[in-house]
């Protein structure tokens, strides 16, 4: 089944063989119809990796709250049923406000009258309307006393498809961090060497796809292009075709050579220093595709313009909820790490005057960059904590645990925060919760600086004496460079612990702040 498809029939959706693994428990508060969208959404879930169970409540206009062990709360509403929908709209932030520590996703099915949903500012709640979903008309009110639902067939398959593969992952896992494109029959119609600059055919649906290629740039995801071609013809076949919406400059990283694909996405996740898993390939050629499949990496077929559209609109953890300060600046940090790999030559002290390194420390603070990274780090981290927003405040709360951050920049780059430290005085020692490091910040030198001085930091602020640091750790698929780094530091290993002697680190060339 085509996931990705537009013409989806319901039927197909429901002959569909649920997995009977469960990982992921969703709670659904309803006042309408949510069986039209469970019955058709497991092959969206399955296909994003979530082997879902939805406890679905009663018919319930005033949603009455349940003890629940959930992952994610659903509140589905039709705002229909309410003949008073501010009064209603107040009544559900308070009720919201009360588990506002779990993750809450709503669901409008608005009406006619324009509605302010910011009220729901809560950190872990997302607020979606049907018609801003949809779009157009969406409703179908003769169903509504067969169905318990106003949502046409068509809108429920959409909706399932929303849910399942854009919004529901996006609240379960990390985005992906870096989407790689092809050119030929990818971002254009034609082969470049054959066709030539003139002969490339750029249709309407292709600047679509390339607003959306910017619409990624936008929100931190890095891109990059993988084509076997000539690097000077592609270079003049964007300089020259003024309807080719994207520069070479909106891209990354570039492996334009006649390389193996495979090898060149090596290379591409090797400069932008993440794991192939990160990375979302598209190309025309199923050869191709099958080729880099053992690297473990997500891809896309590109089969027409509009189907990528459409499809990468929809992928899997393409879509962030929240974007952050770092989001933003996360390209040009990335391309400045070319400089500074061409500084390998030079002495720590001489690497980090050059560069002019500064370090900001914070105790206690932006969490809810503490809790992103956290969460979405996998190579530089030890125990997978993976707390949500309400746990970081728990732990800034606790006079017996301390959280420290570190923000980064240079003459190149600013690379906002890039490491959280979460330490604990458990019986005179410090005990490092978790801690972790973007992988944007690893190979510049300063990984034991910033263990070294957060954990001096976390000592003297948990007036903890002793000079062992215990490290908390789990072995991950992926934190193969965090172990590495602590087996050379460690005294000694422990189980699931690594045990460290505080020292003193040279910083020359670096500037604290």
């Amino acid at each position: 089944m085509d996931v990705f498809s537009e013409n989806l029939k319901r039927i197909e959706l429901i002959k569909y063989k649920k997995s009977n693994k469960s990982d992921i428990k969703i709670n659904v508060y309803r006042n309408h119809s949510f069986e039209i969208i469970e019955s058709i959404i497991y092959p969206f879930l399955e296909y994003s990796g979530i082997y879902a169970t939805f406890d679905i409540g009663f018919y319930d206009d005033s949603f009455i709250l349940k003890d629940s062990d959930s992952s994610i709360d659903i509140f589905w509403i039709d705002l229909h049923n309410y003949t008073n929908v501010e009064a209603f709209l107040e009544y559900l932030h308070n009720l919201i406000s009360s588990i506002a520590n779990k993750k809450i996703l709503i669901v409008f099915l608005d009406t006619n009258k324009k509605i302010n949903f910011e009220a729901f500012n809560f950190l872990n709640c997302y607020v979606f309307s049907i018609s801003e979903i949809l779009g157009g008309d969406f409703l179908d009110e003769s169903k509504y006393s067969i169905t318990g639902s106003r949502l046409s067939n068509v809108a429920s398959i959409k909706l399932a498809q929303f849910l399942g593969l854009r919004i529901l992952p996006s609240l379960i896992y990390p985005a992906l961090k870096a989407v790689v494109f092809d050119l030929d029959n990818t971002l254009y119609s034609g082969i470049l060497g054959e066709n030539g600059i003139d002969g490339i055919v750029i249709e309407e649906s292709h600047k679509s796809l390339h607003k959306e290629i910017l619409n990624l740039k936008e929100n931190g995801f890095l891109l990059a292009i993988c084509s076997k071609n000539e690097e000077q013809d592609v270079r003049e076949l964007f300089a020259k075709r003024d309807d080719l919406i994207l520069s070479l400059d909106d891209f990354d990283e570039l492996c334009i050579n006649w390389n193996l694909k495979r090898d060149n996405l090596i290379s591409i996740a090797k400069s932008f220093n993440i794991g192939l898993d990160s990375i979302l390939f598209v190309d025309d050629n199923i050869a191709e595709i099958e080729n880099t499949k053992t690297l473990g990496i997500n891809y896309l077929l590109a089969k027409n313009p509009q189907y990528t559209l459409n499809a990468i609109k929809l992928y899997p953890l393409l879509s962030k909820l929240t974007t952050s300060y770092e989001d933003s600046i996360r390209g040009v940090d990335i391309r400045a790490n070319k400089e500074r790999n061409s500084m390998s030559g030079l002495l720590d002290d001489e690497y980090f005057s050059n560069l002019k390194i500064k370090l900001r420390f914070h105790v206690d603070e932006h969490i809810s960059r503490v809790s992103e990274l956290l969460n979405k780090t996998n190579q530089f981290i030890a125990n997978y904590t993976r707390p949500n927003i309400e746990k970081v405040k728990e732990w800034i709360d606790d006079t017996n645990v301390c959280v420290v951050c570190i923000d980064m920049s240079d003459r190149l780059s600013d690379s906002g925060i890039i490491a959280v430290f979460v330490g604990s005085n458990i019986k005179g020692e410090l005990v490092l919760l978790d801690m972790c490091i973007s992988c944007r910040a690893l190979g510049r030198r300063l990984e034991s600086i910033f263990i070294y001085k957060s954990c001096s930091i976390l000592k003297e602020r948990l007036n903890v004496v002793s000079n062992e640091i215990i490290v908390c750790f789990q072995n991950g698929e992926r934190n193969k460079p965090f172990l590495e780094t602590m087996k050379n530091l460690s005294k000694k290993v422990e189980d699931d612990k690594f045990i460290l002697e505080q020292r003193e680190v040279s910083t020359q060339g670096i500037k604290l702040l």
